[in-house]
C-alpha cells in the first residue's frame, strides 16, 4: 500500500513519511544503543579477565620466586617440578648441583647419595666422580684421625676406655 492512498493528500503522506523514519531511526538508535553498551560490556569482562590473568601470574611469580631463594630450593624445585623427566641430563645436572650445594653446606650424606645417583644416571660423569672421591677420602681421613692410635682423640680414648673396663 502506498502513503498516497492512506494518507490522501500529498502534506499527510509527506507527515506520515517523517513519522515512519523517525520511528526507523529512534528503533536505530536504540539498537545502536543497545549494541554499545552490549560491546562496553564486552570490553569491561575482557578488561576483567586481563585483570584476573595478571594476578594470577603475579601471585605465582612470587611464589616461585620465594622458591628460588636458595641454590638447594632452586635444584630441589626443578626435581619436584619434572622428576621423571625424559631429559636425563637435566636429572642428572640437578642431583648433581644438589649434591655440590649440600658438600658445601656440609650435609656430607645427602652430598654422597647425590653424587651417588648423578653416577647411576651417568657413570662417566667425571665431575659427579671427582667429588664424590673427594668427599670420600676427606671421610677416610677423618675417622683414620679419629681411631689411630698416633693421633689420640675422644673416640679412641673411649675405645681404650671400654676396653680397660671390660677387658
Amino acid at each position: 500500500m502506498s502513503i498516497e492512498k492512506v494518507g490522501g493528500n500529498r502534506k499527510e503522506a509527506t507527515l506520515l513519511s517523517v513519522a515512519s523514519d523517525s520511528c526507523d531511526s529512534v528503533r536505530k538508535r536504540s539498537t545502536s544503543i543497545t549494541l554499545v553498551r552490549q560491546a562496553c560490556l564486552l570490553q569491561r569482562v575482557i578488561q576483567a579477565g586481563y585483570l584476573v590473568l595478571v594476578v594470577v601470574f603475579i601471585l605465582r611469580c612470587q611464589q616461585r620466586s620465594r622458591e628460588w631463594l636458595t641454590e638447594k630450593q632452586l635444584f630441589n624445585s626443578g626435581l619436584d617440578v619434572c622428576p621423571l623427566n625424559a631429559k636425563v641430563q637435566h636429572l642428572l645436572n640437578v642431583h648433581y648441583n644438589i649434591g655440590k650445594v649440600a658438600a658445601d653446606a656440609g650435609d656430607v650424606m645427602e652430598a654422597v647419595r647425590r653424587y651417588r645417583e648423578a653416577l647411576r644416571l651417568n657413570p662417566d660423569y667425571d665431575q659427579a666422580m671427582n667429588n664424590l672421591a673427594n668427599i670420600l677420602k676427606v671421610c677416610i681421613v677423618f675417622m683414620v684421625a679419629c681411631w689411630s692410635p698416633s693421633h689420640p682423640s675422644p673416640l679412641w680414648s673411649e675405645l681404650r676406655a671400654h676396653r680397660l673396663i671390660f677387658g
